[in-house]
């Protein structure tokens, strides 16, 4: 008698192998990781990269980071305010964010068991602030100064690069292994499929199953094609529960950044419309106590400095006096033909220091 039994599911599959279970084509990879639906991954067996120098405030954008502290049960009120603050000039900032890692670690099952991009950035962002390395089943990242009697060995190979005993944040380059997931806009071109990393570029990749992200490093040209390229088992999983129609509705969702030429076209939308009427009638009591206290507005501190640097380009004459400001920007509006308020709150933090 003949039984059928299922493969156990691997980390990483080719997408060769992918495209064979799955019944569909290496072009659908291509596509769906456009549309940002899946990540193809490469495996690096040796190079190196630089890890940007942790900030809290790059996670101010952070949704599903904001709404995971948000609901942590293990952690005080208090110290998710001083969390969700995202100002690690706070003395106790630090304190909180280990805290977290603590719960992670030891509560929730580590962070292999927490399926959110966005809370895997910060912990793994942290981790390498506090450790000099990150580890998971199927990457490691350790800094060049993580193991001090190699240093010699790796300053060496880092010379090709301009790297030297001399240069400034040198913890932050840091050899990289593994199966890493290749940033969309060195996939893509005008919506074609040309694999390419090429050197003094900002060559993103990701952590598996994660926003954590490093600048790959490379003298010289690297072309792939897409068998060369990996799928991870949490993508092969999502693709598989569509064809199986488990609950998708046939629909797969976009969980990473897709490929666009331009953002304009969202920029504006967001810039410029009007937030919808809501029917008071219609909103349970639940979503009214939701709605009477609003979630803070988060700017990162890169985009005060932008914003900052625009208003005094174009609005010197008005520097400190935000109701002006405010004024100014609903003028602008009005001459476009947009109607929005902005009020000398928003202002303020916006330019908040």
């Amino acid at each position: 008698m003949r039984v059928n039994m299922a493969l156990p599911l691997r980390g990483f599959y080719s997408t060769a192998r992918a495209a064979e279970l799955l019944g569909c084509t290496k072009d659908d990879f291509i596509h769906w990781a456009m549309t940002g639906n899946i990540r193809l991954h490469i495996l690096i067996e040796g190079g190196y990269c630089y890890v940007k120098p942790y900030q809290a405030a790059d996670f101010a954008y952070h949704d599903k980071l904001f709404d995971f502290v948000s609901g942590l049960q293990y952690l005080d009120e208090s110290k998710k305010e001083v969390f969700l603050g995202f100002d690690d000039s706070l003395g106790k900032f630090n304190d909180v964010a280990e805290r977290i890692v603590y719960i992670i670690e030891n509560r929730l099952g580590g962070i292999s068991a927490i399926d959110n991009l966005d809370v895997r950035d910060f912990y793994q962002s942290f981790t390498y602030k506090t450790n000099l390395c990150v580890s998971d089943d199927f990457c490691v990242l350790n800094s060049v100064l993580f193991f001090y009697n190699s240093l010699e060995w790796e300053l060496k190979n880092l010379a090709r690069y301009g790297v030297d005993s001399s240069t400034q944040n040198l913890k932050h380059y840091a050899t990289v292994r593994g199966f890493w997931g290749v940033d969309v806009y060195n996939l893509f071109s005008a919506w074609k499929f040309c694999p390419l990393i090429q050197p003094n570029e900002d060559n993103r990749i990701y952590a598996p199953d994660s926003n954590f992200s490093v600048s790959l490093l490379t003298d010289k040209e690297i072309k792939f094609d897409i068998d060369d390229l990996y799928l991870s088992k949490s993508d092969f999983l999502t693709i598989k529960r569509v064809i199986n129609n488990e609950g998708s509705d046939g629909v797969m969702p976009k969980k990473y950044s897709a490929y666009t030429m331009s953002n304009l076209h969202k920029w504006k939308s967001i810039a410029f419309s009007t937030p919808p009427e809501t029917d008071s009638s219609l909103i349970t009591q639940d979503n009214k106590l939701t709605q009477s206290k609003p979630k803070k507005e988060r700017i990162s501190a890169s985009m005060r400095q932008v914003l900052a640097l625009l208003i005094d380009e174009y609005l010197s004459d008005l520097k400190g006096q935000p109701t002006k400001i405010a004024a100014a920007l609903e003028d602008i509006a009005e001459r476009k033909g947009k109607d929005f308020t902005i009020s000398d709150d928003t202002i303020t933090n916006w330019l908040k220091r």
